[in-house]
C-alpha cells in the first residue's frame, strides 16, 4: 500500500482502477505520469501481474524513458515489461513475428533521411528533377497517404524475390503509381521498413493470422495508452486488437491538449470512448500542480470555449504568480521589440539571464528575434536545432555500423565515399546499374566487380572500404558495439578527416 501513499483521492482512483476499460482525463500539470508509473507498479507489485502481461503505450522515446525510470525507482527491478512508443512496440511485434511476410528478423528501419535518400534514387531512375521540396512532396503527399489508405501494399512485400513490386513499378498507370512502387522496391531490396510500415505490417499480420494475433493478445492481460487524444485510425484499431481478449484498457488523455490533427489524429476517440464502451469508469485529475493559479484560471476561461471536450476545471495547488499578460503586436519587429522591452526590464530587475525563456512555433522565426538581442547585446541561446540522431556524423557512423548487420544500399551509398575513395556519384550510378541488372546489394555488386577487375571500381580505393567492413563484421561477433565503432572511425579515416577540418563539435557527438 505504499504504492497509494502520497497520492491524491483522484490519483488514488485511477491507481485502483484495473479492470476493465476506464478512461482517465488528464488536465494539464495533474500528475499524470506519476499516476502511469504508480498504476503499473500497482499492477505488477500488489496484483502480482507480470511486467511481461503489461502494455504501456506513451508517445515519445522521452515519454518512455521517463516512464520506466519511475517505475524501476517504485519497484526497485530493473524489468519493466514492454513500456514504449507505439512504433516501438511494434517494432518488438515485428521481431518476433515478420518472418511469416518472408523478411528478415535483421530488417531495417528507415528513417527521415533514409526516406529522403530512397525517395532521391526514385527520382534519378525516373529522371525526375531533383529538388528537395519534390522530394518531401513525394514522402508526404504520395508514399505516406497511399500506405494510410489501405495495409494491401504489405502483401507485395511479402513476395519473397520482391518480383511483385518490380512488375507493378515497371507496369505503371501513371506518374505517381510508378513513383510508389519504385519506393516500395527500393525499401523491399534492403529489406526496410519506415516508421508507418511498422504500424501497418502488425496490422497486416494480424489480419493473415489470427492466430499470431490471439497470441499477443492472450500476452497482454492489461493495457495502458497515454496521450489518447492524439491517436489515429490505425494505433486505435491496433490497440483494439489488443485489447480484444482481456478488456483490460487503461486510457489516459486530455481532449484540450490535441495537437496532431494536422497528422490524423481524432480526438473523438477519447471524447466519445464511453459511448463506444459504456460500462468504462470516466474518472479525472483536475488539481494542477505546475502552475500558478493566475495561469490556471486564464487557461480555464479559454478552453471552456471549446466546444468538443470532456468537461473539467483544473484548480491549482500553488499560491501566488504574476498576472498572465497579453500583448497584441502589430506586425513582427513590434512583437520583437517588445519581447526585448521585457527581458531587459527583467534583467533591469535583477532577474538572471538563465530564469527568461522565449518559447516559438517554429525554427525562422527566430532570426529576427536573434537580430535584435545581438542589437542590444543580449547574451542568448537557441535550442532545438538538428535532432542528434539526425547530425550528419552521427548518421554516418549509424550507416558504417549498418554496413556490419544490414548491409542495406542506402547505408552503402551514403559512406561508401565518404571520407573520399575515387569512388564518386559517376561510378556510384554504374554500380547502381550493374546491381540492379544482377540482383544484387551495391555491397555485393562492388565485391564482384573488383573480383573482376571491372572499370566500376579500377582507379577508386572502394576496395578498402570493403575490407574493412568485411573484416569488422567478422571480429564483431566478439568485440562490443563500441569498439567496433571505435575501429571503424579511426580505420576508415573517418575521425582523421574531421580533426583535419577542426570538427571538434563532431567528434565530441560521436564521442557521446
Amino acid at each position: 500500500m505504499d504504492l497509494l501513499s502520497g497520492l491524491s483521492e483522484q490519483q488514488r482512483a485511477a491507481v485502483t482502477a484495473t479492470e476493465g476499460y476506464v478512461r482517465l482525463t488528464a488536465g494539464a500539470g495533474s500528475g499524470k505520469t506519476r499516476t502511469l508509473a504508480h498504476r503499473y507498479a500497482y499492477l505488477s507489485e500488489y496484483m502480482g501481474i507480470s511486467p511481461a502481461h503489461i502494455l504501456c503505450v506513451t508517445f515519445t522515446n522521452k515519454a518512455a524513458a521517463e516512464m520506466r525510470k519511475r517505475i524501476r525507482r517504485l519497484t526497485g527491478d530493473s524489468g519493466t515489461g514492454m513500456v514504449s512508443t507505439f512504433h516501438g512496440f511494434c517494432h518488438r511485434v515485428l521481431k518476433e513475428d515478420i518472418h511469416v511476410l518472408g523478411y528478415p528478423t535483421t530488417f531495417l528501419v528507415m528513417d527521415k533521411e533514409d526516406q529522403k535518400r530512397t525517395a532521391h534514387t526514385v527520382m534519378e531512375r525516373l529522371g525526375l528533377k531533383l529538388q528537395n521540396k519534390r522530394v518531401k512532396q513525394i514522402l508526404d503527399e504520395i508514399i505516406s497517404p497511399r500506405k494510410g489508405d489501405s495495409l494491401s501494399y504489405v502483401g507485395l512485400f511479402a513476395n519473397t524475390d520482391g518480383r511483385a513490386l518490380e512488375e507493378s513499378a515497371v507496369n505503371a498507370a501513371c506518374e505517381e503509381d510508378a513513383i510508389f512502387y519504385h519506393y516500395l522496391y527500393e525499401q523491399r531490396k534492403s529489406f526496410a521498413l519506415d516508421f508507418d510500415d511498422l504500424i501497418y505490417f502488425v496490422l497486416y499480420i494480424f489480419q493473415l493470422r489470427p492466430d499470431i494475433q490471439k497470441k499477443w493478445q492472450e500476452r497482454l492481460e492489461y493495457i495502458m495508452v497515454d496521450e489518447f487524444q492524439d491517436v489515429d485510425d490505425s494505433e486505435y484499431s491496433l490497440v483494439m486488437r489488443l485489447a480484444g481478449k482481456h478488456r483490460n484498457l487503461f486510457i489516459v488523455g486530455d481532449p484540450d491538449q490535441t495537437i496532431y490533427s494536422w497528422r490524423g489524429s481524432k480526438v473523438e476517440y477519447i471524447v466519445n470512448f464511453d459511448k463506444q464502451f459504456p460500462t468504462c469508469q470516466s474518472l479525472l485529475l483536475t488539481a494542477n500542480y505546475r502552475s500558478t493559479p493566475n495561469i490556471v484560471n486564464a487557461t480555464n476561461s479559454l478552453i471552456s470555449k471549446n466546444t468538443f471536450r470532456i468537461d473539467k476545471t483544473l484548480t491549482s495547488q500553488r499560491s501566488g504568480g504574476a498576472q498572465v499578460v497579453y500583448n497584441h503586436a502589430r506586425g513582427d519587429e513590434d512583437e520583437i521589440c517588445w519581447i526585448a522591452d521585457r527581458i531587459e526590464q527583467h534583467l533591469r530587475e535583477g532577474a538572471p539571464l538563465s530564469s527568461i525563456a522565449v518559447l516559438y512555433r517554429a525554427h525562422h522565426m527566430t532570426r529576427l528575434l536573434e537580430e535584435e538581442l545581438i542589437k542590444r547585446s543580449i547574451p542568448h541561446r537557441v535550442y532545438g536545432n538538428i535532432a542528434f540522431y539526425e547530425r550528419e556524423e552521427v548518421k554516418d557512423m549509424l550507416c558504417y555500423l549498418r554496413m556490419l548487420t544490414a548491409g542495406d544500399d542506402i547505408a552503402f551509398a551514403r559512406v561508401a565515399n565518404k571520407p573520399r575513395r575515387r569512388f564518386g556519384k559517376s561510378k556510384m550510378e554504374q554500380l547502381a546499374q550493374y546491381a540492379e541488372e544482377h540482383g544484387l546489394t551495391l555491397f555485393a555488386a562492388a565485391k564482384q566487380c573488383l573480383a573482376q577487375d571491372s572499370p566500376i571500381t579500377s582507379g577508386s580505393r572502394i576496395g578498402e572500404f570493403i575490407e574493412l567492413i568485411d573484416r569488422v563484421r567478422e571480429e564483431s561477433e566478439n568485440r562490443s558495439i563500441c569498439d567496433c565503432m571505435e575501429e571503424l572511425m579511426t580505420a576508415s579515416g573517418y575521425e582523421t578527416m574531421l580533426r583535419v577540418n577542426g570538427d571538434q563539435d563532431r567528434l565530441d557527438n560521436l564521442a557521446e
